[in-house]
C-alpha cells in the first residue's frame, strides 16, 4: 500500500513469560505498524501521540523514528520516478501526523530521493557521456521528484567529472597478452553498444 511492511516485535524472554512481565512497546515498531496498516489518507496526529504516550517516549528518538518512517514511504512512492499530486498530500498529511518539521522533512528527501535520483545519473553516464537526453530526462525527473536544481547540478558536476576521470585513467598492462585481450574487450563493448 505504502511501501511499509508489518514488523513483528520479538518474542518475550523466556523470563519474561515465566514471571507474566508486560512486553515493552517499541516505538519504531509500533509507528512502522500503523503507517504500513493505515492508508496514508487516514493516519493522524492523535493517533501517533497515543502510540508515543503508550511507549512512554519523547524527545528526538521520536523525530528520528518518525522520520524514518516518512523515508521509507516517500522512497516506496517515488520508485516510480515520479511523485503524483495526490502523493504529495499524502505525504503532507504524513508529515503532519507525524509531529516533522521543514528541516526534518528535507533531511528525509534527502535520504530517500538523492540515491534515487543519482543511480539514473550514474546509468546515464555509464558510457561517459551525457547526451542532451539524457539530461533532460534527469532534469524532467529532478522536477518529478521535487528535487532542488542546486542539488541536483553539484551531483551531474560531480559524477560527470567522476566518469571523466575514470575514462582519462591509464591502463597499465603487464604483458601483450593482456593488452591484446583489453582491446578485444573494448571492441566488444563498442559492438554491443551500437546495437
Amino acid at each position: 500500500m505504502n511501501g511499509l511492511e508489518l514488523i513483528t516485535p520479538d518474542a518475550p524472554s523466556l523470563l519474561d513469560r515465566l514471571l507474566r512481565r508486560p512486553q515493552p512497546r517499541s516505538f519504531p515498531i509500533e509507528v512502522n505498524n500503523y503507517v504500513a496498516a493505515t492508508p496514508l489518507s487516514e493516519v493522524t496526529r492523535d493517533a501517533v501521540e497515543r502510540i508515543i504516550s503508550d511507549c512512554g517516549r519523547a524527545g528526538s528518538g521520536v523525530k528520528d523514528d518518525c522520520a524514518l518512517v516518512y523515508s521509507r514511504v516517500l522512497g516506496h512512492l517515488a520508485l516510480d520516478g515520479k511523485i503524483t499530486d495526490e502523493e504529495l498530500e499524502q505525504l503532507q498529511r504524513l508529515r503532519g501526523a507525524l509531529g516533522l518539521s521543514t528541516e526534518d522533512v528535507r533531511e528525509a528527501e534527502a535520504r530517500s530521493l538523492l540515491p534515487l535520483y543519482r543511480e539514473r545519473l550514474k546509468e546515464s553516464l555509464a558510457d561517459r557521456h551525457l547526451t542532451q537526453g539524457e539530461d533532460e530526462r534527469l532534469k524532467s525527473l529532478a522536477r518529478d521528484l521535487g528535487l532542488d536544481d542546486a542539488q541536483t547540478d553539484d551531483m551531474v558536476l560531480n559524477e560527470t567529472f567522476r566518469a571523466f576521470e575514470q575514462s582519462t585513467q591509464r591502463t597499465v598492462f603487464t604483458s601483450v597478452e593482456d593488452a591484446l585481450e583489453y582491446a578485444q574487450e573494448q571492441n566488444e563493448a563498442d559492438d554491443t553498444k551500437d546495437l
